[in-house]
């Protein structure tokens, strides 16, 4: 059976006294009643403190909560007999209990703070800076020659292979002459024949002139046998001419190499029937290689013959090669809008090869003095390119860059930043403008000299000790 609850007191009030201050009094004894009737619930046993707990001592805020609502709770129960005035009163101090149970809620634990991010920077120094211009071509042999039969013929010989080296006037390739020599035969008949015809008619012509000269013979014979003579050595011309023609036939059976150099590729077997204009082989000569740079006409411009330039071969990253400007182009690209620039690239021992890509360090003017930086400590944002700048005390600054050209992996920097200022260049990402930051270095330092300072310390430590107990002995 649930207890009975608490009835509020009866309170006399003379007949000629001001009912008001009745309605404070009563008030008053509401809560009083409900505070008394709060201290009569059994109160738990409060846990000790924990020993690691910092900070001001505070009642549990569930226990706060608790015993106001229960207050709250039984002064309105209180108040239930009253009138309306007094239910108001006792209602609004009934929330004013809530706010404060609310209030005592214990603020939430304090984060521990976010130790400062590891970079690494360097200062930004002057050096002599060669200005440069980069691009990327393909390699060329120097010359490249694909032969091709100048007659129909059959192969019958294959006298180089790919990968051979030849030289001027050796034989790659000889086709079959059996028809060709055939042919030269019956051409060297027929300028026999042609020069007795000459012969011949000439004999003639000199009788004709005699006897037109004695009056032998009218003079229209003697025209005749002119005409003859000329026709005989017409004749004789036109069969000089196919035996010069056969005989050509002969030499272009055999194809032989123009230049030293080396066989980069066959295309005919022995057997095979080739027509006049069909390739046979392909011979390059990569004594030296050449390139066809595209450049920024900005800078294309200023580089003068004979410049030096840095290659950088994709099938061979780990070696730079030297190669020398020979030619600046007259016409802008008309595709790119880039000016050509060619280069002889070289390659004494045959480490390249012809159909490599390549990346080309061109060098554009004489060596000046800049302010440089490496390539990872910039970075763009907001549409510009910015640095972070980390002071004595080891606050990272965002910072507007301009840039000058580049060279290889670093920048010129024109504006900025002052020469000594340190630059983060590992760790970009990390840094939050006008927040600290931990330099790798000086962490590495500061973590070696606690650590001597802690040998140092047990180092006296057992020196102590040891007098000690040479003392007790």
């Amino acid at each position: 059976m649930p207890a009975p609850r608490p009835r509020a007191p009866t309170v006399t009030t003379p007949p000629g006294a001001d009912k008001r201050p009745a309605h404070g009094a009563r008030s008053a004894d509401v809560l009083l009643l409900a505070l008394a009737s709060s201290e009569e619930a059994p109160q738990t046993e409060r846990p000790p403190r924990s020993a690691g707990r910092v900070g001001p001592s505070r009642v549990r805020p569930a226990q706060d909560r608790h015993r106001a609502l229960e207050i709250s709770r039984q002064a309105s129960e209180v108040a239930g007999a009253g009138d309306r005035r007094h239910r108001c009163t006792v209602r609004r101090a009934s929330l004013l209990l809530a706010l404060l149970a609310g209030a005592c809620e214990e603020p939430p634990a304090e984060t521990p703070p976010v130790p400062p991010p590891p970079v690494h920077v360097v200062e930004v120094r002057a050096e002599q800076v060669t200005p440069t211009a980069e691009g990327v071509a393909t390699l060329e042999a120097a010359r490249d020659a694909t032969l091709r039969a100048e007659a129909p013929g059959r192969v019958v010989e294959v006298a180089a292979e790919p990968g051979q080296r030849v030289e001027a006037g050796d034989v790659l390739v000889r086709l079959d002459v059996g028809r060709t020599t055939v042919a030269l035969q019956a051409a060297s008949a027929q300028v026999a024949q042609a020069e007795a015809r000459v012969a011949q008619a000439e004999r003639e012509a000199e009788l004709a002139r005699r006897l037109v000269a004695s009056g032998g013979a009218p003079e229209r014979r003697g025209d005749d046998a002119e005409d003859a003579v000329r026709l005989a050595r017409a004749a004789l011309d036109a069969a000089q001419a196919q035996t010069r023609l056969t005989r050509r036939g002969l030499t272009e059976a055999v194809v032989r190499a123009p230049f030293p150099g080396t066989v980069a590729e066959r295309f005919v077997e022995v057997g095979e029937y080739v027509g006049p204009g069909a390739p046979v082989a392909q011979v390059v000569d990569t004594s030296h290689l050449e390139a066809r740079v595209l450049l920024d006409p900005r800078r294309a411009l200023d580089v003068p013959i004979g410049a030096r330039a840095r290659v950088h071969a994709f099938a061979r990253p780990e070696e730079v090669f030297e190669a020398e400007v020979e030619r600046v182009g007259e016409v802008v690209d008309p595709r790119s809008r880039r000016l050509p620039v060619e280069l002889r690239v070289d390659d004494p021992e045959r480490r390249l090869r012809p159909g490599l890509a390549a990346r080309f360090v061109v060098e554009t003017g004489a060596p000046e003095e800049h302010l440089v930086l490496a390539d990872g400590a910039v970075f763009e944002r907001f549409g510009q390119r910015h640095v972070y700048v980390v002071d004595g005390e080891g606050v990272a600054e965002r910072r507007a860059v301009e840039l000058g050209p580049a060279t290889g992996e670093r920048l010129t920097v024109l504006g900025g930043v002052e020469a000594g200022e340190r630059v983060v260049v590992e760790g970009v990402d990390r840094v939050v403008h006008q927040r600290p930051v931990q330099i790798v270095e000086q962490a590495a330092e500061q973590a070696a000299e606690q650590a001597a300072e802690q040998d140092a310390e047990a180092v006296v430590e057992s020196a102590a000790e040891a007098v000690a107990a040479a003392g007790d002995e």
